[in-house]
């Protein structure tokens, strides 16, 4: 992760993962689904904190128009935050089949008592987000659509890339719908 941030570069799935909270999953109430599934709809009242266990979720937000829009991907021991009702437009749908603990407020309140430096991992993993979105609203000011997706491809080449011969081989799961996501 230190290399990617060195370049600027965090892609949506690389948000720094929460592995401490595991210990606490006893705390929470553990819940599998399928692929394909959805974990989180729009609008529902969750107020919870999800932590993935294991597999993937595409975090997605309703948009004008009832329209879809990749937030980031939660791989394992990602937080998906459904805390407080200012996030009930975004929902989230497993990628493959998937096991996800959530938390709610009183049951972090006992974690963070239990284990005080836990609450700098979430605000890292959460800090993170908000400084990716920031910077992705700055670009988005700035340069327009074919720069933007000229930056990521770099991006992805310095910090995924595989030199092979003239060229750089990424091995990443990054559709062009994505890539048109992350880039507006």
């Amino acid at each position: 992760m230190d290399e990617l941030l060195k370049h600027g570069a965090v892609l949506p799935d690389t948000f720094f993962p929460v592995e401490n909270l595991e210990k606490y999953i006893h705390l929470g109430s553990i819940k599998s689904y399928a692929k394909g599934s959805a974990v989180v709809l729009p609008g529902e009242d969750t107020y919870s904190i999800i932590y993935v266990l294991s597999g993937r979720l595409r975090v997605n937000m309703l948009i004008d128009g009832g329209r879809e829009r990749l937030n980031f991907i939660a791989g394992k021991y990602g937080l998906l935050g459904r805390l407080f009702k200012t996030c009930n437009e975004i929902y989230a749908v497993a990628l493959e089949d998937s096991q996800v603990c959530f938390f709610s407020k009183q049951q972090l309140r006992k974690i963070f008592q239990l284990d005080d430096e836990l609450i700098f991992d979430v605000l890292k993993n959460y800090l993170s987000k908000a400084s990716y979105y920031m910077k992705q609203t700055a670009e988005m000011d700035y340069f327009n659509p074919t720069v933007r997706v000229v930056r990521l491809l770099h991006q992805l080449c310095v910090c995924k890339g595989i030199p092979v011969g003239n060229s750089h081989e990424v091995i990443t799961e990054l559709s062009l719908k994505n890539i048109s996501e992350i880039t507006g």
